[in-house]
């Protein structure tokens, strides 16, 4: 997915070269607080899973992790 976006070769830019991101036109603060909302709502959907994960295993089989 992303080396087919517009978001993701911006973000491959960003982490190879920052100088020369920067000086090709990339808004360098635009797509860094982008990269982090997208990485925070992944983290969040990861953390639900596993909080999920677990409340079934103590609910149906009365183990903890």
């Amino acid at each position: 997915m992303l080396s087919k976006t517009k978001f993701g070769k911006y973000t491959y830019a960003i982490g190879g070269n920052e100088q020369a991101a920067r000086i090709c036109g990339i808004n360098i603060e635009r797509y860094k607080i982008m990269i982090n909302i997208y990485v925070g709502l992944l983290a969040a959907i990861a953390g639900m899973r596993c909080l999920l994960l677990e409340l079934v295993l103590v609910t149906k089989y009365g183990c903890y992790v």
